[in-house]
């Protein structure tokens, strides 16, 4: 650990969009022409509809592989079913790791799965990238340094939070009927139900009555909360067929409360048409991510409905898991490519530590790739490149080119410099060059920054 007893020093980073071989060597699973890593999908079972999102990976990374892969390496990805069984996600993800040696864990589905195998990958310090959850509990750093999730809207604590806020301001002695899956991501829910209304929960909740995931059907449950005459009806699960359940028996019985879903089923084709069009009519949800419209001049949208259209033609590219799916590989593309590291970045920032990235550089390709993420998915990655650009102190490129490349990204500070970067060359001429003085970088030390760096690569990488 580096410690200062003055002003926190300065930190150097070498920048470049192009992977570094002697780095992929030390890590099991890629090679100098390949980057194999493992994935979980419910192809069977309660969740199937889900595995749609697994196809638009293999869809995306097959493209990516047809264009040259990330740095001349082809992504192999090993995807396994799992059933939505969480005995058998571990089952799965033993295989992935210690039979396949891949290099980490991609976009697993859903919570109780994820949760099954924390334990073992992070104990096994396996990354697992932007696995499929939006529970809370994946924001813990200090206990699940090897997981990093990237959901498609809020936690399930703050979701429940909006539909319940919203919920009073329009009805504020509303009366709540929830159902709710019963595994962590059920549970959190619930939380935030009764969190959102406080002291009144207990009055305000009417009845609240779980499922398991297996269950062949809910409408024991509907029944039950539809004698409460509840003002408001909270639906949560992540399965399609549960929540297609719960619109379809409750329009039955004749209870017309005001309806939120969760996030997960805001689908139309594997939920609001199976549960019927005219049942599902009117129910609201919390969404973070652009919808798809069939007719849309958006370029971003263009670009998706052509990927669907040549790369997974069965399926429709109106399902949310589709795009889920889409924006998400776009985004581990973005993390391969790349070597900043968005976690490091935000703890240096939070310390008051300037980072600049020096000797960096843009390839000819990585340009053009870079250029068609902001392009394709610039509504879903602009964010992701925003903050860790800019908590940047300044960036010290190899050239002009390269340093009007860096410019065209977003919100790069306005320090950028190009010169030469020689291997003799003091850190304290490059830290003068942003206007940090010695007193910045007294404390840093070569044996520092090799540890600093094999430190965050263990972590990120």
């Amino acid at each position: 650990m580096i410690r200062s007893s003055q002003a926190a020093p300065a930190i150097f980073l070498a920048l470049s969009l192009t992977a570094s071989s002697a780095v992929f060597a030390q890590q099991p699973g890629i090679t100098d022409t390949e980057i194999k890593f493992g994935n979980i999908m419910p192809y069977s079972g309660p969740a199937s509809a889900l595995s749609v999102t697994g196809k638009a990976f293999a869809g995306y990374f097959d493209l990516v592989n047809e264009k040259g892969g990330v740095n001349g390496r082809k992504l192999n990805m090993i995807s396994l079913d799992d059933g939505f069984s969480p005995p058998k996600t571990v089952e799965a993800t033993r295989r992935l790791v210690e039979n396949d040696n891949v290099a980490f864990m991609f976009g697993t589905m859903g919570t109780a799965p994820s949760s099954a195998t924390a334990k073992y990958l992070n104990g096994a310090k396996v990354p697992h990238l932007f696995l499929i959850s939006s529970a809370s509990k994946w924001n813990d750093p200090v206990n699940q340094p090897w997981l990093m999730a990237l959901p498609w809207a809020p936690n399930y604590v703050e979701e429940a939070g909006i539909e319940v806020r919203f919920a009073r301001s329009r009805n504020p002695n509303a009366r709540f009927a929830i159902l709710y899956q019963n595994d962590d991501a059920g549970k959190d829910y619930l939380r935030g139900v009764k969190e959102a209304l406080g002291p009144d929960a207990d009055k305000a909740i009417a009845m609240a009555s779980s499922f398991e995931v297996a269950d062949p059907t809910v409408d024991s449950q509907i029944l039950t909360l539809a004698n409460t005459k509840a003002d408001v009806f909270l639906i949560y699960s992540v399965t399609p067929r549960a929540c297609a359940q719960a619109i379809r028996k409750a329009h039955e019985t004749g209870w017309r409360p005001v309806r939120f879903i969760s996030s997960g089923c805001a689908n139309k084709e594997t939920v609001m048409v199976p549960a019927g069009l005219e049942a599902a009519t009117g129910i609201m949800s919390v969404g973070s991510l652009k919808p798809y419209t069939a007719d849309s001049t958006d370029p971003d949208m263009i670009a998706y409905r052509d990927f669907m259209k040549a790369r997974v033609p069965n399926v429709d590219p109106a399902n949310f898991a589709a795009g889920y799916g889409y924006m998400v590989a776009q985004a581990l593309v973005v993390v391969l490519e790349t070597e900043i590291w968005p976690n490091f970045l935000r703890a240096a920032s939070r310390k008051e530590v300037p980072v600049i990235f020096v000797s960096g550089r843009i390839s000819d390709r990585s340009f053009a790739r870079s250029q068609t993420w902001l392009s394709i998915a610039g509504f879903y990655l602009r964010p992701f490149l925003r903050s860790a650009l800019a908590k940047a102190a300044g960036f010290w490129m190899q050239s002009e080119n390269d340093a009007e490349r860096i410019k065209q990204l977003p919100d790069v500070p306005k320090r950028v410099l190009a010169m030469y970067y020689y291997d003799g060359m003091k850190l304290a001429d490059i830290a003068l060059a942003f206007g940090l003085t010695k007193s910045r970088i007294c404390q840093i030390h070569t044996q520092a920054l090799s540890q600093l760096r094999t430190y965050v690569l263990g972590l990120l990488t």
